[in-house]
C-alpha cells in the first residue's frame, strides 16, 4: 500500500522504493489476506492510496516473512522493487466511514 503520489513521483524510475527503506531497511509488504486489517489500522480515512501488485518470484531484492511489531507475520522486501515485479496498482478508496475492504481486483490475487 502506498500513496498515489508516491508512487507518481517514482513512475520514471526502475523501481519502487519507499521512505521505510532508509528508516528501517526494508519495505512493509501485505499478502493479500492482511491488506484490509494494514489499511484499516494504518490508513484509516485516507482517499489517496493505491496498492502494487507484486510478483514475490521477480524480486531482486531480498523478502522476507518476519514478525511485525507483535501483528504476525508480514513480507518485508529488504531493498527497491523492480518493476519488473510489479504487476499492476489498483486504487484503493476506503469507504464512507473510512474503513477499507480488500478491493475485488486483488481477491483473486494469490496470497
Amino acid at each position: 500500500i502506498t500513496t498515489r503520489a508516491e508512487w507518481e513521483s517514482q513512475r520514471e524510475q526502475n523501481s519502487y522504493s519507499a521512505a521505510s527503506i532508509e528508516s528501517e531497511g526494508f519495505i512493509h509488504a501485505s499478502r493479500a489476506d492482511q491488506i484490509a486489517d494494514t489499511a484499516n489500522r494504518i490508513f484509516a480515512g485516507r482517499d489517496d492510496l493505491i496498492i502494487l501488485v507484486i510478483d514475490v518470484d521477480k524480486l531482486t531484492s531480498p523478502l522476507k516473512v518476519e514478525d511485525s511489531y507483535g501483528r504476525g507475520s508480514f513480507p518485508h522486501v529488504y531493498g527497491p522493487i523492480t518493476k519488473d515485479a510489479i504487476l499492476s496498482t489498483v486504487d484503493f478508496t476506503c469507504s464512507s466511514d473510512g474503513t477499507f475492504t480488500l478491493p475485488i481486483a486483488i481477491q483473486n490475487e494469490p496470497t
